[in-house]
């Protein structure tokens, strides 16, 4: 994981800077060149932060997703008396007054893949084709 640096740091670095251009005599012109520059650093930061925000926000969207998509099909199997070796057929679980009104979409518009049969214990039913969006830890489900 890339770290960043905060508003305040990036703040502080400016300081340090122009604290540094001070002593080091560099002209209004100069002094004024590196501000901008830092300036400029740390927009692309924040910019680059709040991508990563959203990128997160999508992947934790999807797993949330598949999970309630996970606890429907498994509902269905557990109210039914189902086996894992049963098929699933989605149309039984979602639609209209159904378990689910509708199947999710992924946010960043990957592709969902059902099981075919009632996953075992700790697999999920339904999986991401944008790996990073799949659940890590499946072991209770």
């Amino acid at each position: 994981m890339k770290k960043h640096i905060t508003t305040k740091t990036a703040i502080i670095l400016v300081l340090a800077i122009c604290a540094a251009a001070t002593s080091c005599k560099k002209t209004d012109a100069e002094l004024k060149q590196e501000i901008e520059r830092e300036t400029r650093i740390r927009g692309e930061v924040e910019q680059e932060i709040a991508a990563e925000k959203r990128n997160k926000e999508l992947q934790t969207t999807c797993a949330l997703n598949i999970r309630n998509v996970h606890q429907a099909i498994r509902a269905h199997e557990n109210l039914k008396g189902l086996d894992p070796s049963d098929t699933i057929n989605i149309t039984e679980i979602i639609g209209q007054g159904k378990y689910m009104d509708f199947m999710p979409a992924c946010p960043s518009g990957g592709t969902y893949t059902l099981q075919t049969k009632y996953p075992p214990i700790g697999q999920a039913a339904m999986r991401c084709s944008i790996h990073d969006h799949n659940p890590g830890d499946t072991s209770g489900w």
